[in-house]
């Protein structure tokens, strides 16, 4: 018999379901677990491993394993070079998805071609077009793509067997997913989606890690940039591990004991507490309530509009996630093993695709696009604007069409620029793709009728047409498979504000930062020249996080209003965790940069140069600003200087507000 799988192509795990025997079955495809880990590893004899055996060689060799390449799908600049030769997110993923379905053949006794694959609802186009590609190079017939929420929907609907309005809060291991849909029936229909595709369980980690590292550093005095790099490889890994059992264990316990031998030539020993864990993964949290709160909004709603909230995806084992869901709409309800929703819902709708309505009755499933597409319709610095043709939460799949025409006299030929995204302009958006339309006929401007149709397919794969009424020329486009450098646009960046919050900036100075940072939040919510996203570390004694990399500029700007003073100058620790955050995000593929203020004397400016030589050479700009009188303005403008940033003195209030718009404005 031929079986068509389901899979969950996940950031830490991924899982294959099927229907047979007149049931969906989670495949236990190494003979014990449900879940199969999504790690690589190269072996030097050219052995790969995959799954389980992989991850159990990943905390010996961290250099040739892969994990986590969810996060870097849609980056066409990601590259992993092991062993001499060159992979990337696509070449892997499909290293795993080829094991999984071989696995599963074994299983079923049959060979596997036909599957759906899940993808985040809240990935964009280049990243759901990435997993399709890597379906096809793991040589399969991929039936469709079908968003994580949607799935997890109809597996829980079909049990469940009523009419109801339910929400999905789906938080993986990568990936964040909020969706509202109603359920009527067999008939599955998303009205509003919103989420995070760089916020997951790694998030929750790397926060424990953060925390165990600094707990280190208290101990005994390491600094990683100077430590030998392959044991500080080996021991985040095993920090990483540790978070990952300590973050398990505070979903049932109240407290857990790390106890890590032999790091950095002394033992690890700490007591993490829930209430602490809380403490430190309140941003990550926060974040998802602002998702939930703007997709009740989009499908305006309120919380008692909602009949049932389901939970999908690991990290909703944390009890605090439980609770703020209560908290924002009621009880949810979760599953005996949420991490499985989600492929048996794929496999659901596979038998559905597949099987013989006999055999299994039709579903009905319609999807929306979580994303706004349009064109540029003009070039230039001051006419970027940005068209939309296809608006967020549109039902897919969708055909859309609109009419353009010339800007100037003999125009021969139009640019077919496609960008993703909800701002005004295009330089605030995602490029997705383009072509040249040639072959327009010769006429004044403003005569030729240039048409451009978009077509969303119901995996949510956009291919574009363009064509002109008075030509035959008519030119077909899969806008993932084109390179942005043909188009002029200005790229939008990250930034990560980082501010000084040693004793000496108690006063006019903390009060001042606050309003600069204020206008300048304001000024990139309102011009061109903004970035797609924005976040904030402060440093004193060590550094933390304010707030994570938002388009959420309002929730910055509430972030940065409770910043107090607390210690010394730690700017080098500071530039480390701004760097890390960019690091994290470089699949965004936005321009880096950095925009530190400080008042006074590093605590080690030797120190310092080294992160700002590691920053140059991942090409992150850095522009300072030296608030008060007595900064160290040699230093401060040696930074700018080598990394292609802006110095701004600011002795006054007048001055350091200006910075901050002279900043904000370049």
């Amino acid at each position: 018999m031929n079986y068509a799988l389901g899979i969950d192509l996940g950031t830490t795990n991924s899982v294959a379901a099927v229907y047979r025997r007149g049931k969906i079955e989670t495949l236990m495809l190494d003979g014990m677990h449900g879940t199969f880990p999504s790690v690589v590893n190269f072996k030097d004899d050219d052995t790969i491993l995959v799954g389980h055996p992989a991850k159990n060689r990943i905390i010996i060799d961290p250099e040739h394993s892969v994990a986590s390449v969810k996060r870097f799908m849609g980056d066409r600049n990601k590259k992993f070079n092991i062993n001499g030769k060159e992979y990337t997110p696509v070449d892997i993923s499909a290293i795993i998805l080829k094991e999984m379905v071989e696995k599963a053949g074994e299983i079923l006794k049959t060979k596997i071609e036909d599957v759906i694959i899940t993808v985040p609802a809240y990935f964009n186009n280049n990243q759901k077009s990435d997993t399709l590609a890597a379906g096809k190079k793991a040589g399969l017939n991929v039936l469709q793509l079908i968003p994580e929420p949607t799935a997890a929907a109809i597996a829980y609907g079909l049990d469940k067997g009523r009419d109801q309005t339910i929400m999905v809060y789906d938080f993986g291991g990568g990936t964040f997913d909020v969706s509202i849909l109603k359920i009527t029936g067999n008939k599955f229909k998303v009205i509003a989606v919103d989420g995070d595709s760089h916020l997951g369980g790694d998030d929750l980690d790397n926060a424990i890690v953060d925390y165990l590292i600094q707990q280190l550093k208290n101990k005994k005095a390491i600094d990683l940039a100077t430590e030998n790099q392959r044991e500080v490889r080996l021991v985040r890994q095993k920090l990483k591990e540790a978070a990952e059992k300590a973050k398990k264990e505070l979903s049932q316990a109240h407290s857990t004991e790390i106890l890590i031998p032999e790091v950095f030539g002394t033992t690890l020993e700490e007591v993490l507490t829930r209430e602490k864990f809380n403490e430190l993964i309140k941003l990550f949290l926060d974040t998802t309530i602002v998702k939930m709160r703007s997709v009740l909004n989009e499908a305006q709603m309120k919380p008692e509009d909602i009949d049932r909230v389901i939970l999908v995806g690991g990290s909703t084992y944390n009890v605090a996630v439980r609770e703020l869901v209560t908290r924002e709409i009621k009880d949810p309800y979760t599953s005996e093993k949420v991490e499985e929703e989600v492929a048996r819902g794929a496999a659901i709708l596979a038998a559905s695709l597949t099987l013989p309505e006999a055999d299994f009755t039709p579903l009905e499933v319609e999807n929306v696009t979580a994303h706004s597409l349009g064109l540029r319709v003009t070039k230039g610095k001051d006419a970027d604007r940005f068209k939309v043709l296809l608006k967020r939460q549109t039902p897919v799949p969708a055909i859309v069409e609109e009419k353009f025409t010339t800007y100037k006299d003999r125009q021969r030929s139009v640019e077919i620029a496609v960008f993703q995204g909800e701002n005004d302009y295009c330089s605030q958006n995602t490029f997705i793709g383009g072509f040249v339309l040639d072959g327009i006929p010769v006429r004044p401007a403003g005569v030729p009728i240039v048409s451009v149709q978009f077509e969303m397919d119901s995996s949510d794969i956009l291919q574009v047409h363009a064509y002109c009424d008075d030509s035959s020329g008519h030119v077909d486009l899969n806008v993932n498979e084109t390179s942005e450098e043909t188009f002029s646009t200005q790229s939008p960046e990250c930034i990560v504000l980082l501010i000084d919050l040693s004793y000496s900036m108690e006063g006019w100075k903390l009060k001042t930062t606050k309003e600069a940072v204020t206008e300048f939040l304001r000024i990139k919510s309102e011009t061109r020249s903004g970035q797609d996203v924005i976040g904030c570390v402060v440093f004193a004694s060590h550094a933390q996080t304010v707030s994570p990399l938002t388009k959420d500029f309002d929730f910055i700007g509430r972030k940065v209003q409770s910043m107090k003073t607390q210690g010394s100058t730690n700017m080098a620790d500071g530039l480390k965790y701004a760097q890390r955050c960019l690091e994290e995000n470089r699949n965004r593929e936005l321009k880096s940069r950095i925009i530190m203020l400080s008042d006074g004397e590093p605590d080690s400016k030797m120190q310092v140069r080294r992160m700002v030589d590691k920053l140059v050479k991942e090409n992150v700009r850095v522009d300072t600003v030296g608030a008060g009188k007595d900064y160290n303005k040699k230093l401060l403008q040696e930074i700018a200087g080598k990394t292609g940033g802006q110095f701004e003195a600011a002795d006054n209030i007048d001055a350091l507000l200006q910075a901050f718009i002279n900043l904000a404005e370049l």
